[in-house]
């Protein structure tokens, strides 16, 4: 795994133990200035999709799995620039974050 890089993937075990279902997905990396090129990558982000959760629902499968988090927030929104005009129209997030860092 390289230190620099970061790996998204569908679901999966966080903390050993932790089951994620494969609707959620899971950004691993190693914290910059805090692993050793021994350790594994840990789990820094969550990412709940929109097409399968609600912020309410987010929160409740947390707190349920007793998974604490630093950030909750809705992804960044993406700028489209329109092809005939010269506005910018955002398109709606298309997931939801939540980080947990140390």
């Amino acid at each position: 795994f390289d230190p620099k890089t970061f790996r998204r993937v569908h679901g999966g075990k966080i903390y050993g133990s932790k089951e994620v279902p494969k609707t959620i997905d899971i950004l691993w990396a190693k914290l910059k200035g805090k692993s050793k090129p021994s350790d594994m990558p840990i789990p820094v982000e969550l990412i709940f999709p929109v097409k399968n959760w609600t912020i309410s629902k987010a929160k409740k499968w947390l707190k349920d799995n007793n998974i604490k988090y630093q950030k909750f927030e809705p992804a960044k929104k993406k700028e489209k620039q329109s092809m005939s005009e010269n506005t910018a129209t955002m398109n709606p997030p298309k997931s939801l974050r939540i980080e947990f860092r140390a």
